[in-house]
């Protein structure tokens, strides 16, 4: 219930709660992490890791990507532990796209990261179980460019816990979130 009819405020229940990392990093441009709301406003940022934002308290997270980027914008995505990323060779990926006209393809990642697509201005990934030792994190993902969508799915094939993220593209102008996903 809200404040205003005797609640207390706080939503219960299903639905996304917003992640805070507990420290973000920039390997070049500007990142600006609001410590109320969790969104980072990025300036020409090439590579973001965000900290502390996976725990065993949520079993799947969202993560969204709203670029401004004008044109064209490679994705790539790595897990890190206590701020160590992982650049192991246990990513798998595979993807395919459509067009506008009817035009479209496949593909798949690099064994050193997910990459996800060749083009992506809004990027969803839906992480699953990325806190779980004893299971491999399943990622799905969809993205967007003007009339190009990429769909696939990726993940890490080895049996380890993350509790952050490493987000890497062309130039990222605009905002990330995390959002914890409440069963």
């Amino acid at each position: 219930l809200p404040i205003a009819r005797g609640g207390t405020g706080v939503a219960t229940g299903a639905g996304l709660v917003p992640i805070i990392p507990t420290s973000i990093s920039v390997g070049s441009g500007t990142a600006t992490l609001n410590t109320s709301t969790g969104k980072i406003a990025c300036t020409n940022v090439l590579n973001l890791l965000l900290n502390g934002v996976f725990s065993s308290t949520y079993r799947n997270y969202l993560v969204i990507i709203n670029n401004n980027q004008s044109g064209p914008n490679n994705h790539q995505v790595r897990f890190s532990v206590g701020g160590s990323i992982d650049s192991s060779t246990s990513y798998t990926a595979t993807f395919f796209y459509t067009q506008a006209g009817g035009t479209g393809g496949g593909g798949y990642g690099s064994p050193q990261s997910i990459a996800t697509t060749a083009y992506g201005q809004y990027v969803e990934y839906w992480v699953h179980d990325p806190a779980v030792s004893d299971r491999v994190t399943d990622i799905k993902f969809d993205t967007t460019y003007t009339h190009t969508r990429f769909m696939g799915q990726a993940g890490y094939n080895a049996n380890k816990a993350f509790d952050g993220i490493w987000l890497a593209n062309n130039t990222l102008n605009g905002e990330v979130m995390v959002y914890g996903i409440r069963n």
